[in-house]
């Protein structure tokens, strides 16, 4: 709690962010889970375009959900990639980086699986 609330002491967070980022690693399990996130997520390289091609030739649904207000993974940025992907349905909330609630839940059911 120390650490996150420092951090948004000297302004890398703001309220929002830094509430999210608490949810995420309130405890020593949660802590774990994100360093071990991220210790492999970084090995991970994903090729856009090797992966749109495949995805393209078995026509994939793919549903991106953003949040108008997200800082942290824009709809703006976002759309670079997403634009390579011929099945792409995107929907962005009323809402930041903080999705999995009631909102998400509602978007959710109106994707087709």
């Amino acid at each position: 709690h120390n650490l996150v609330q420092f951090i948004k002491a000297i302004k890398v967070l703001d309220s929002k962010s830094a509430a999210i980022l608490w949810k995420e690693v309130a405890t020593p399990q949660l802590r774990f889970n994100m360093y071990a996130n991220l210790t492999y997520l970084r090995h991970l390289k994903i090729n856009v375009n090797s992966l749109s091609k495949k995805s393209n030739s078995l026509n994939v649904p793919l549903y991106f959900i953003f949040g108008k207000d997200d800082k942290t993974v824009s709809p703006s940025l976002s759309a670079k990639v997403i634009k390579n992907f011929t099945s792409a349905k995107v929907s962005i909330l009323d809402q930041g980086h903080d999705l999995v609630n009631k909102g998400l839940t509602r978007e959710m059911l109106f994707c087709e699986i």
